[in-house]
């Protein structure tokens, strides 16, 4: 395992930040937010990394992939 740069660094403190007010709901620009974060995760490669890790468990099955995607997505959701 690699060591952290300084802006994956500032990056992941910047998404535990925006989690944490998204999910206490003191944030309330939520589609800012989310444009954001997905920006950051799309340039650092997590998506790439977390996208690649559902397809391998998903396989090629409709009804697996469903399995694995649905609470998947549930997961990374904010609460309501």
């Amino acid at each position: 395992m690699t060591d952290l740069t300084r802006p994956e660094i500032t990056f992941f403190v910047i998404v535990v930040v925006a989690f944490a007010l998204l999910i206490t709901e003191r944030l309330r620009i939520v589609v800012a937010a989310i444009f954001v974060l997905s920006a950051g995760m799309h340039r650092t490669g997590l998506s790439d990394l977390i996208g690649g890790l559902i397809g391998r468990w998903a396989g090629r099955g409709l009804t697996r992939a469903l399995a694995v995607i649905m609470p998947s997505v549930a997961w990374c959701s904010p609460a309501a």
